[in-house]
Formats: C-alpha cells, structure tokens, sequence
C-alpha cells in the first residue's frame, strides 16, 4: 500500500511539471516574439521622426544656403549680413545651437555667433570627410564638444559648391542632442529602454536617457553593426546592450534619409518578461502547493492506514497512556448538563488528579462537594448556586479537594455557560479543573519569604525606608529609623522625604529624584532633620523596587555626623600644626634675614677694605711723587736765584717735572675710577632716565667702548642681536652692564696667545628679553663661579683688576633694570652669562618724565 501511494504521487508530480515547464517555455516565447514586435514597431516610430528631424535641419542649411547666395550674388554679402541670415534659420528651430559656414580652407567665414571669425576647423571630422568624398552631399557627423560651452553637438553639413562642382564653402549647423532625447522621451519604451542613434561605423551619435560619457564612442563589433554591413537595413536581437550591459530585445532601423544613420530601439527584457514571471511564479506555486497537497493527501492515507492496523494493538493500553498523560497535565475538561443532575462528562484527568481511576460514571455531584475542605466548602455551595440560579457571576472558584490518598489538594475550577433556558438559567456548562497546589505552596513560600524580609527591614539596626518614587511619600519605616529620628511611623507615614530635608536643599531633592537611578545607587551625604529639630548628616544608600505594584525606592541611612566632627577636629589640628609651621618658618626667615644682615655688614666691611686697599695705592704713588717734587722744585729754585744753574741741569729738571706730573695724573685718574665705580656700587634710580631705545644700537655703542677691540686686535665680538627688539628701560645703566660684561670676557678669558671671540645674542619671551653674553675662553672654576659677583674678588690683582666690574653689574641688572643673571662656567668650556630684562624695566626714578 505504502509504495503504491509513493508511486502515484511521484508520478502526478513528474507529468504536472513536466506539463507546466513546457507551457511556461512556450509563453515565454510568445511573450518575447510580442516583445520584438512592439519594439520593432517603436523602431519604425523613431526613425520616421528622426527622418523628418533631419531632413529639417538640411532644409534649413539649404535655405540658410540660398540667401546667403543671393546676398553674395547682390554684392551684399558681408559678416553682419550673413550673421543676420543665419540666425533668422535658427529661430524657428530651437533644437540647432549655432549655425557657421566654412570657407574651401576650413576657416569660418561666417558665424551666428560672435567672436570666432577665422577659427580653423579644418581639422575637424566633419571636414575631413568631405577631403575624402568630395561628392558627398548632406551628411552628419560624429558628436563634438563646443569649444565654447563645452557641451556636446551633432554637426550637420551641406556643401555649397562651384558651376564646376568643387566646394567653394560648408554650411554647418549644430544640433544639440538633448532634443532627441526630449522627442524619444514621449515614446513608450518603457522603465529601462533606451532609444540610440548609431553611424555606420558603429559611431554612437546620441542615445536616451542621454549619457555624455559614451558620445562618440565607437561600437563597430556589435552584432547589429555586421548584420547592418551585409545589407539588412532593419533587424531585430536580443542582446546585452554594449553601452550599459543591461539585456534588451533591440530593433533597429536606417533612415530613410540618411542610410548612413539608424535608430535603435530597446525594450528592457526584465519588463518584457515581467508578466510571463509573474505567471510562471503564480503556475509554479500552485503546481507546488497541488504537489505538497498530493504527497500529504499520501502521507494521511499511509499514516491512516498504518493507524487502523496498530488500533487494536493500542486499545489496550489506551486507558494507561490516557491517565499518564492525564496525571502530567493536571487539567480536566468537564461537560455539566444542569438540568439532570447525574449527567457529567469529563476527562479521564478530571478524575486522575484527584488519584480516582478515570471513571465515566460516578454518581450526583454531591459526592464531589462532599470532598470539599470544610473552611471551603460553604464559598464553593454558594457560588454555584449562585451560577444556576442566573446571576451575572464569573463560575470561578479555588477550593481544597481531597484526595484519594486522604490529602488534601488546591484545584483552580473555572466554567462557561453554554445554554440557559427561557428564565436565563444555564442548562448547560463547560469547563476545566486545573490542580494549583504547586502554585499555592509557591506563594506561601513566598508569604513566607516577604515575612522574613519584613523581619529583616524593621530589625535592621541602621535607619531604612521606602518612598515612592512619584509621590516621594513614606511607604514603611523601620523601628531604627523610629528611634534614630524621633518620628512615630503614623508620623513618618504621613510625611515625604522632602520633609526631613532643609528648606535650602529641598529644590535640589527634587531635581535629583526626578531622574531616579535604576538598582543600586549610592546618594552620597545629606542633611537630615529630626523631629527635634536637629540637624544630622547622613550617607543614602539606595536600591529601586517594586512596592505593592508601584515603583519604589528602599533607602539605607547611615549617621556621619559624630565622624564628620572627628574629620573636622582632625582638620583644625591639621591646621594648628600649620600655623605652629608657619610660625616657625617666619622665625627661621626673621633668623636667616639677620644673618643676611650680618652678612652684608661683613660684606660692607670687605668692601670698605678693599676700597681702602685698592685708593692706599694711588694715593701713596702721589704723596710720594709731590714730596719728591716739592723737595726738586725747592733745590731747582734756589739754583735758579742764585744763578748757578746749569743749562743741562734746568733740562734735567724739567725731565722730571713732565714724568711726575704724568705719574701723578695717571694714579690721581686711577683713584678717581675707583671712586667712580664704587659710586655706581651704590647707584639707585634717582640718577638714571628711562626711555625708548632699540636694543641693537645699544650694543653697537657699548662695542665701541672696548679698547682691546682696536684695528688689528686678536679678538672679536660677534652680535646677534634682531633689530626690532626695543626696550622702555634705563640705557646708561644696560651699557654700563654690557661694556663691564665684555670688558670682563676680553681681559680674563683669553690670553695674548690665544685670540678668542666673544658673542651677544638676544631673544625675544613674552614681556622680557633674553640677553646672553657667551665667550669661548679658559673659563672658571667652580670656586670661582661662586664668588664671580662678590665686590672686590678678582684673580688679577694688582693686574688691573678691581674686582668691582660684576659686582656693578649685578647690582645693576637685579635693581635698576629690574632682571636676573646667573653665570655659568667650566674650565676650557668658556663663560656664559645670561640676563632676563623685562621690556619695560625697573621703576621709574623720581622726578623723571
């Protein structure tokens, strides 16, 4: 029986399909003969417009041709005339973009437009053709772009020719492709046709929709193009288009006019076909579903079959598997015709779930209210009566039966009524019992789990609550939070949180729990107000619930504030030790600046040795020289009176005489720069002037001032200074710095043997100037560097040397100019000195503008 029905259903599957194949193949064809044959026709359409269209454009050229004869024949034939002629021809014709005529060389002669009067186009294609077939009359050629709009046209020739039949001049008119594309559009091609115009040679001329990238573009290797060539003036194919690649039914056609020219025609093959697959899928899914139909119509007939043999094997362990199944499912169905009361019908679980065996017939349903917990039962009575009696209640109630076993289970019965008598009371119902007692124990589980929570909550040691999120009123409090606030939970009950809260803090509660955060979240500290009055700080825990069906949030409160007092005792002691810091520090300063104090009073004491020291010397050479010289004087005067003086002794004499004055004129101007550097030791702003000046000259100047730099000297100095730098400061005293910086570098750096140099480099930062003096000299040691500014401390003494220059110089830079300087140096690395001026320096001295 089972391969009979395979066999059948194979074989009407196989013939339908083949059935269906060959008739879906065969109005396939028919649908693209349809397809060629109205693509044909639109062919025939196109190139018949097209025709007309050109043979306007010659008439055009020949009547443009006419009057220009006329003209030239009246002798009125000049530029403007023939501007006139020519645009007259193209007012009626708004598809011709400009009209031009060509003399024999190829130079326009004549344009109806401006400005291109013997341009030579004698190279252009159009041109050329007429070279190669001077015979040639009417002719379009290949697209161009205009040299003036860049856009593409269509060139359209006629020849005027000689009584001897050569060209004496070309007629063009140039026609722009877009019109085509405007007159093809109104024909129906369809959503993705097209409609091209092709030369012989396969040269595309213009084509809809218009694409500027294939004009002019040669497609001679499409098939159209060799069936074309043999002499078929029309065809029909079906091929991939071999402009855009989409597959078309094309149609092509020459003109009439033009056989060089045809039109092509294409029809999408997907629109062709849109209707035939459109069918073949509506044929194809009836055919499967008819195919599915049969082979399930089999698969019932095998399985039906199969059934009625396995029936009498199953009978007898229907009733096994009915209450297994049954007892798994715990649902029973009853069916209760009221009007008799022993007419039940019911499932066999109906009975199973209780532990009876699956009975049909058990008597008046007495019986089973008998079952009934007494603490149900009187609930159960009155609401069936209530059902039978005709009230408008649900037949629902949840009740405890018992079981078989002697336990007692929770069943879930809920019941329909199907029909009711003249008196609206039901005389027949429907309905299930379900065996809930899992539920039940589930929510006293979860009874059970609430209680203890609930014990949790109010035994919490630390105030909790919760609040509902929307109305922020109190839910439940703990007794912690009783205690720790002072409220009565009828009072907590009645409040919201906004009213434990500071009237000042109030607006920022509420802007906060207007974007409650999900789960747990940690609030950070607040302020919290007992029923007392006090003020608390506390730190919020919080954690999003469900509270009774409405979004809820359970709060945690912990008291800080005796910690944050702890925290603030630690801060003022904090800040005692501070101030006790502090106070030791100014007491170190005020110590420290006494033995600067006294430093400066043993530096004073040096100073005013070695002044002493260093005028002893000068002085003593002139008291000694002017004792001399008085003694001489006294003896040279006496000989005189007496007469008794010699010619060469007077000579003598006045030898003497020039060499003490220069010896005192040489040690009196060494006291008297010692006094002057000592002066400039002390030199405040009271003596200076400030103005504007530019730093480069001021160095140039300061240059100047260095005798060791004489014609021929061995050493240089080398300024890199910029000449926009400018400073509002004090000049003298700059120049004084810089010719002592340099005076210093050129008398200690280098040796007689050893010519070095020595450069000045300045930068702009911000406010301030960097000036450097850097020299490439035997540099300092560093017990040296550090007494480098000290007075009087130089390592040429008796040399020259007064040890008084960088001590000058740094009282200048640090106090009248208002900088820094700091000296760096090493043996044989040289010495650099770096200044940091501000623009605008020191301050202004008094009395000064």
């Amino acid at each position: 029986m089972r391969r009979t029905l395979i066999l059948f259903a194979a074989a009407v599957v196989l013939v339908s399909g083949a059935l269906l194949a060959s008739s879906l193949a065969y109005l396939r064809g028919q649908a693209i003969a349809s397809g060629e044959r109205l693509t044909a026709s639109l062919a025939q359409v196109i190139e018949e417009q097209t025709s007309r269209t050109v043979q306007t454009v010659d008439q055009q050229l020949q009547l443009a041709a006419n009057r220009l004869t006329q003209l030239e024949a009246s002798g009125g034939l000049n530029e403007a005339s023939a501007r006139t002629v020519l645009r007259e021809q193209l007012k009626d014709l708004p598809f011709l973009r400009a009209m031009w005529v060509l003399d024999a060389q190829g130079r326009i002669a004549f344009d109806s437009d401006t400005g291109n009067i013997g341009v030579d186009l004698s190279q252009r294609a159009y041109v050329q053709a007429y070279r190669t077939r001077p015979d040639a009359g009417f002719q379009l050629g290949a697209p161009i772009l205009s040299r003036t709009t860049g856009t593409w046209l269509i060139p359209a020739t006629r020849p005027l020719r000689r009584s001897d039949g050569s060209i004496e001049r070309l007629i063009v008119a140039a026609i722009e492709p877009p019109y085509f594309d405007s007159l093809w559009r109104g024909l129906e091609v369809g959503d993705g046709g097209s409609v091209t115009l092709f030369r012989k040679d396969g040269t595309l001329m213009m084509r809809s929709p218009f694409d500027p990238a294939s004009m002019g573009k040669t497609f001679g290797d499409a098939p159209m193009f060799r069936l074309w060539m043999k002499g078929a003036s029309n065809g029909s194919l079906q091929r991939a288009s071999v402009v855009d690649g989409r597959p078309r039914l094309f149609a092509y056609r020459a003109l009439s006019v033009q056989p060089e020219l045809a039109v092509v025609a294409g029809q999408s093959l997907d629109l062709v076909l849109a209707p035939w697959r459109w069918l073949a899928t509506v044929a194809i899914a009836a055919w499967a579903a008819a195919c599915v139909a049969v082979i399930v119509m089999g698969v019932f007939l095998d399985r039906a079959w199969a059934a009625s043999r396995r029936a009498e094997h199953e009978a007898s362990e229907t009733a096994l598997r009915l209450s297994l199944a049954t007892d798994a499912a715990t649902i029973g169905v009853w069916d209760w015709d009221t009007r008799q009361a022993t007419q039940w019908y019911a499932t066999p679980t109906y009975f199973t779930m209780m532990g009876d065996p699956p009975l049909t017939d058990f008597g008046t349903r007495n019986e089973w209210l008998e079952r009934l917990h007494p603490q149900d039962k009187q609930a159960v009575v009155e609401r069936i009566a209530a059902v039978l009696a005709g009230s408008d209640v649900p037949y629902h109630y949840e009740a405890r039966l018992r079981h078989a076993d002697g336990s007692y289970r929770w069943v879930s019965v809920t019941g329909q009524v199907l029909d009711r008598d003249e008196h609206g009371k039901p005389t027949r119902m429907m309905g299930v019992r379900i065996d809930i007692t899992e539920r039940k124990q589930t929510e006293d589980a979860l009874r059970n789990s609430e209680a203890r929570y609930r014990e949790l909550f109010y035994s919490n040691p630390q105030p909790m609550w919760v609040f509902d999120d929307e109305t922020l009123a109190f839910l439940a409090v703990n007794t912690a939070a009783v205690v720790h606030y002072g409220y009565s939970e009828a009072e907590f009950l009645s409040m919201t949180i906004a009213d434990m809260r500071p009237s000042e803090d109030r607006a920022a509660l509420l802007n906060r729990v207007a974007r409650p955060a999900e789960g747990l979240h940690n609030a950070g500290l607040h302020t919290h107000l007992r029923r007392d009055g006090s003020r608390i700080l506390v730190e919020i825990s919080t954690h999003s619930l469900d509270f009774g069906g409405r979004p809820a949030r359970l709060v945690l409160s912990r008291d800080v504030t005796e910690m944050k007092r702890a925290q603030q005792a630690l801060e003022d002691l904090n800040h005692q030790l501070e101030a006790r810091v502090e106070a030791r520090s100014r007491e170190l300063e005020q110590t420290m600046a006494q033995l600067l104090h006294a430093e400066k009073l043993a530096a004073l004491g040096s100073l005013v040795t070695g002044m002493a020291h260093e005028l002893n010397t000068p002085i003593g050479n002139v008291l000694v020289v002017a004792s001399t010289l008085k003694a001489d004087v006294v003896r040279c005067g006496e000989r005189l009176l007496a007469g008794s003086a010699r010619r060469s002794e007077v000579a003598a004499w006045t030898t003497r005489l020039s060499e003490a004055g220069e010896m005192i004129e040489r040690e009196a101007a060494r006291a008297a720069k010692l006094i002057a550097d000592f002066k400039l030791v002390a030199a405040g702003p009271e003596s200076a002037k400030r103005q504007d000046f530019a730093l480069l000259g001021l160095v140039e100047r300061a240059r100047q001032h260095l005798p060791a730099l004489e014609a021929g000297g061995p050493h240089r100095v080398q300024i890199e200074v910029p000449s926009n730098i400018r400073m509002d400061s004090f000049p003298d005293a700059l120049e004084q710095v810089l010719v002592n910086l340099l005076g210093n570098a050129l008398l200690h750096a280098f040796s007689a043997t050893r010519p070095g140099t020595v450069r000045v480099v300045a930068e702009p930062d911000g406010d301030q100037v960097v000036l450097r003096i850097e020299d490439d000299g035997c540099g300092m040691a560093e017990d040296v560097l550090r007494h480098v500014f000290d007075p009087f401390y130089t390592t040429r003494l008796g040399q020259g040397g007064s040890g008084l220059g960088l001590y000058i110089v740094y009282n200048l830079v640090t106090g009248l100019l208002g900088g820094s300087i700091k000296a760096e140096s090493s043996p044989g690395q040289g010495t650099h000195f770096e200044m940091r001026l501000p623009r605008t320096g020191g301050p202004q001295p008094v009395g000064s503008d």
